[in-house]
C-alpha cells in the first residue's frame, strides 16, 4: 500500500510538473513568441500528461481501491482479536480515565479507508481537469493564426502568468518520493502491476 501511495504522489507531481511547463510555453509564446521554439517539447509534455492521467485513472487508482478492499477485513480482524478481548476493551473504555487506542482505531478503520479512497477520487477529478485544460491549450496553440492574433495581449499574458504562478505554488506543496519506491520494493512481495516509468 505504501508503494502505491508513493507512486500516486509521484504521478500527481509528474502531471502537475508537466502542466507547469505547458503553461510556461503558452505564456512565453503569447508574450513574445519565444516559446514557439519549444513546440516539440510542448507536444511531448501534453502527450505525457494524457498518458500519465490515463495510467492513474485506469491502473493506479483501481489498484489502490483493490488494496484497500483487500486489507480492510484482515486489518479489522487482527485489531478485533478474540471476542473476549474486544468486549473487555470496549468495557474499560467507558470507565473514566481509561481508553483503548485499539478500539478507537478498530471503529475508525472503515472511515479511514473510505477517506483514503475518496481523496484518491477527488485528486483524480482534479487531474482530469488538468488533462482537459491541457487539451484546450493544445487546441489553441496548434492554431498558429489564433496565436498570432493573440500574441502580446496583456490580459492573456496576465492570465497565463497567474495560472503558472499558482501551479508553481502547488508544485512546492506536493510530495514527491524519488527513492521511496526503490526503498519500499524490498518490503513488498507482490506488486499488482508494473510500477516502472512515469
Amino acid at each position: 500500500m505504501c508503494l502505491l501511495a508513493a507512486k500516486f504522489d509521484n504521478t500527481v507531481w509528474s502531471i502537475i510538473h508537466k502542466f507547469h511547463f505547458v503553461l510556461f510555453y503558452a505564456n512565453w509564446t503569447i508574450r513574445d513568441g519565444t516559446g514557439a521554439r519549444e513546440y516539440k517539447l510542448f507536444e511531448d509534455h501534453l502527450l505525457q500528461i494524457g498518458n500519465t492521467c490515463r495510467f492513474a485513472r485506469e491502473e493506479l487508482v483501481p489498484a489502490i481501491k483493490g488494496n484497500l478492499d483487500r486489507i480492510e477485513l484482515p486489518l479489522v480482524s487482527q485489531l478485533r482479536g478474540s471476542y473476549g478481548l474486544e468486549t473487555f476493551l470496549r468495557f474499560i473504555k467507558h470507565i473514566p480515565g481509561f481508553w483503548s487506542v485499539q478500539i478507537d482505531l478498530l471503529d475508525d478503520i472503515p472511515d479511514i479507508i473510505s477517506s483514503i479512497y475518496n481523496s484518491c477520487r477527488a485528486m483524480m477529478t482534479c487531474l482530469d481537469c488538468v488533462e482537459q485544460y491541457s487539451r484546450l491549450i493544445q487546441t489553441r496553440f496548434q492554431d498558429k493564426e489564433w496565436v498570432s492574433q493573440h500574441q502580446g495581449r496583456p490580459d492573456l499574458i496576465w492570465c497565463l502568468s497567474a495560472t503558472k504562478s499558482s501551479v508553481t505554488d502547488l508544485l512546492c506543496g506536493l510530495r514527491r518520493h524519488p527513492n521511496l519506491e526503490v526503498y519500499l520494493s524490498g518490503y513488498v512481495n507482490v506488486v499488482p502491476f508494473n510500477l516502472a516509468g512515469f
